[in-house]
């Protein structure tokens, strides 16, 4: 027993050793993509929800966590230094809460619609997860995590495609392939899109086992049929690429994805991919576009609030609207009008300027899919704390205790410095 009790002791070392917030935000870039709790409780209008409800509950409970730690280091803000990324969150969340309190329906802007939740409560809760990423600025462990996420995620869609299916689903989503742990093949092309930059940046930072993990990323991108977030990932992909010229003998890992890429096209005409899975054209896209555009003049400034054209479909069907505007953009002037579109996009843009590593990289694949998508809740908490490392360069946050003690651990690291 005492022998036991030796070695167990480095062990309790070690665990006393981690790092809180790190510890957070590998837990959460690692869970909340797989998060699935079959339950027999009805959250909204009498639907089971497996993918959505929980993952809302989850993000409620990390960004409280989350919280308690900035709390615990005594984040503050340093107002020595301008911040613009900041103050446009800060005018963005305030023009959403403008909109929020002048939406007819208050609960529905607040939480959401069923199966959306992507109302100011969802931004709301993202924030302190993007500045415990800010005060931590260490990304690779967390993409690490993540991109172990997005693979498990492309072996999990392609044994559904194969047949089987591991993963427990709701009654009504029996006829629906391809969608692992993420609730649709469109929400699973869009992680993985997302991921795909992250995990190549992985691979080629002198770490070639993580290849394997990036190969499979790519693979389940391109089984979801999800053709814009193939462009957001290529798009990421162009960002890594522009880093610094590559030499011939550089290339070689781009082997395995033109081998998938090859194998790939012949299976999608042998096979009954196309059929299984399905793929939205871009006249569709344009159609509903033209609509929300004409919706968009008659509340130009506030929107209709957040999560609200839900009530639109539900009450007039016959116009032919999306309870989701694919195209993210759109989708925030509709719901929560024109000031709130231009911060949030002066908000990403001051954030993301000039980043050409893995996470600006995919903080381009995000903004590019969403040309083509509305935000998620399985994928939007993750852009922001992708956010929050993108935002440590800047050094406007500090733990209070670590810098007064002078701790080296105070400074920001560059993202691109632990690699």
């Amino acid at each position: 027993m005492p022998d036991v009790i030796k070695r167990l002791c480095p062990l309790r070392e070690r665990l006393f050793k981690l790092d809180a917030a790190e510890l957070l935000l590998v837990s959460f870039c690692f869970l909340f993509p797989l998060l699935v709790i079959p339950h027999p409780v009805t959250f909204r209008d009498g639907w089971l929800d497996y993918f959505y409800a929980p993952r809302f509950l989850f993000l409620g409970l990390a960004s409280f966590l989350a919280l308690l730690v900035l709390l615990w280091r005594r984040v503050r803000l340093r107002l020595a230094r301008p911040s613009l990324p900041f103050l446009f969150l800060f005018l963005f969340l305030l023009a959403a809460l403008v909109a929020t309190a002048l939406a007819p329906f208050p609960r529905l802007a607040w939480t959401g619609a069923a199966f959306r939740y992507t109302g100011l409560a969802t931004y709301l809760l993202c924030v302190p997860l993007l500045l415990l990423a800010a005060v931590h600025g260490r990304p690779e462990r967390p993409l690490r995590a993540l991109t172990l996420a997005a693979a498990l995620c492309s072996l999990l869609a392609l044994a559904q495609l194969l047949g089987f299916n591991p993963v427990p689903h709701e009654p009504y989503r029996r006829g629906m392939t391809a969608y692992a742990t993420l609730g649709s093949a469109e929400n699973l092309g869009f992680f993985l899109g997302f991921a795909f930059p992250g995990a190549l940046w992985l691979s080629l930072a002198r770490r070639r086992w993580w290849l394997a993990p990036a190969v499979l990323v790519y693979l389940g991108l391109l089984l979801t049929l999800d053709w814009p977030a193939v462009l957001g990932a290529l798009a990421g992909a162009l960002c890594l690429a522009r880093r610094r010229p590559l030499r011939l003998k550089e290339l070689w890992p781009a082997l395995p994805f033109a081998l998938v890429t090859l194998l790939f096209f012949p299976a999608l005409k042998l096979t009954p991919l196309a059929q299984r899975v399905g793929w939205l054209r871009l006249d569709q896209f344009w159609d509903v576009w033209k609509r929300v555009v004409l919706l968009c003049k008659h509340c130009w400034a506030w929107g209709l609030g957040p999560d609200h054209l839900t009530v639109v479909v539900q009450r007039m069907p016959w116009l032919g609207f999306w309870d989701k505007t694919p195209n993210l953009y759109l989708e925030t002037a509709v719901t929560m009008g024109a000031f709130a579109l231009v911060f949030y996009l002066a908000f990403l843009i001051t954030s993301l300027w000039g980043q050409r590593d893995g996470v600006g990289a995919m903080g381009v694949a995000y903004l590019v899919t969403g040309l083509f998508h509305s935000e998620i809740l399985p994928v939007m908490p993750l852009f922001w704390v992708v956010l929050g490392f993108v935002l440590a360069r800047r050094g406007v946050l500090l733990a209070g205790a670590e810098e007064a003690k002078g701790c080296p651990e105070a400074g920001l690291a560059s993202p691109g410095s632990s690699l």
